[in-house]
């Protein structure tokens, strides 16, 4: 029964795109055409571009693609430099920190012990292996440049399924890029200066258009390039 987790895994991907169109649908016929986005685009972007990163859970990811939403979860939100995951990656890989010595390892530490899990890892052992990982992705980028999901096909231990999601990013009410998930990556297209990254917009506030310089997602992506 060698085959069951490639079937399980088509499957997977199948009913992944299938909830992308249907939620395409929806959002045609519920709002304006300026908001519009097919949930599957990837935009290519200058990742200086993101300066926040969205402290408002919308996990499962798959669930909430490609949404219109109001509320105020756009203000839940830390500038990106302060983010302890992204500045223990700048002690670990600008000035050769120790993991243990970062405050990524110390952020992580804390969620293992409250919630059980932190970037899809359990226990101690997986986390060093997600290190490990890290490590061999930021090679990987340095050596051969940025690669989209599909062209890295960097798979770690916690992650056995198909790959969904490029970097994924939120817009404001306000215009601006709030980062959701990725952040490893965004940090190491910035360490290495990587001109353009592909991203994918998780959610976009519906209060956005309010501002005078949205026109359409095609256009107030281009400024980010």
């Amino acid at each position: 029964m060698y085959f069951l987790p490639e079937i399980k895994t088509k499957l997977e991907l199948l009913k992944f795109k299938t909830e992308m169109e249907l939620k395409y649908f929806i959002n045609k016929h519920l709002y304006r055409s300026s908001l519009r986005h097919n949930p599957k685009e990837v935009f290519w972007i200058n990742p200086k571009g993101i300066l926040e990163v969205c402290l408002y859970s919308f996990t499962p990811f798959q669930r909430n693609i490609g949404d219109i939403k109001g509320g105020d979860w756009d203000l839940k939100k830390i500038k990106l430099e302060k983010h302890p995951t992204y500045y223990g990656l700048k002690q670990k890989f600008c000035y050769g920190f120790a993991w243990e010595e970062t405050t990524y390892y110390k952020y992580c530490i804390n969620n293992l012990k409250k919630r059980g899990h932190v970037f899809g890892c359990t226990d101690k052992n997986e986390l060093y292996n997600r290190f490990k990982f890290v490590e061999k992705m930021y090679k990987d980028v340095k050596n051969n440049g940025y690669k989209t999901k599909n062209e890295a096909k960097l798979l770690d231990s916690r992650n056995k399924s198909f790959n969904k999601f490029e970097i994924l990013v939120s817009i404001s009410r306000d215009g601006k890029l709030l980062l959701n998930d990725g952040i490893h990556r965004l940090f190491i297209s910035n360490h290495l200066n990587i001109e353009k990254i592909p991203v994918q917009i998780l959610v976009i506030h519906k209060d956005i258009t309010k501002e005078s310089k949205f026109k359409d997602i095609n256009h107030f992506m281009h400024s980010f390039t």
